[in-house]
């Protein structure tokens, strides 16, 4: 038995292909975290990464169905909205994996608690793992974006990873509300002139506050009367 990963490997090199052949013959599907397929890693010589945070490997903590599964090494590609973890198969091999989004209810990386959208609230505009920032009257999510800039030249020879993006939202019966602005926040309450009293003592920027800061003003919001 042996541990290998596919970090480095494209899509077209052999030994890729040997590995995913020898993992479709040893999986077992009693196995629920590999429920998913082996994770092909593109454009790695581009500058930056595609991940949440970090491209490393970090403990993760995640939830499917009904069995929670503690102490994972994971890490979540924003660009291409997938979680991948590091799982065994049955014959002892160690590959990464893409976890099958359809079974994952939620999962909690870097210090950030991810739900998915499609499963919570299916056939809604909103799709994939969203960040839930808060959960009270009214829950506060924030979907991180990336994306591969096809743009070749001496500084990026390779292409690069585009910053991290973010659109957020206050979801109340049924609906995904886009706050990006906080004017649009705003818009939710009747009493603005507390809310940006309440900001200015804490220090909060609205488009460049934190998940923690938003959470403090969330907290702040629902004691307050609603305009929507």
């Amino acid at each position: 038995f042996f541990a290998v990963s596919l970090s480095g490997l494209t899509q077209t090199d052999p030994a890729v292909q040997k590995l995913v052949d020898t993992t479709n013959f040893y999986y077992r599907a009693s196995d629920l975290l590999n429920l998913g397929e082996v994770y092909r890693p593109e454009h790695i010589y581009a500058q930056g990464h595609p991940y949440f945070i970090t491209d490393e490997y970090t403990i993760a903590s995640l939830s499917v169905g009904n069995t929670a599964f503690e102490k994972l090494k994971a890490r979540y590609n924003i660009a291409t909205d997938q979680l991948i973890i590091k799982a065994k198969v049955d014959s002892g091999l160690l590959v990464n994996m893409v976890t099958k989004e359809d079974w994952i209810n939620s999962f909690k990386i870097n210090g950030h608690f991810f739900v998915n959208s499609g499963k919570l609230y299916p056939d809604k505009n909103v799709k994939g793992y969203v960040e839930e920032v808060y959960k009270g009257k009214r829950t506060f999510y924030i979907k991180y974006r990336k994306k591969f800039i096809d743009t070749y030249n001496d500084a990026t020879p390779e292409g690069f990873f585009s910053i991290v993006k973010t659109n957020k939202y206050v979801y109340e019966n049924g609906i995904f509300i886009p706050v990006d602005k906080k004017c649009a926040f705003l818009k939710l309450y009747s009493d603005k002139k507390s809310i940006k009293k309440f900001m200015r003592e804490n220090k909060i920027r609205y488009s460049k506050a934190s998940t923690v800061q938003l959470n403090l003003l969330m907290q702040f919001c629902d004691g307050l009367p609603k305009s929507i």
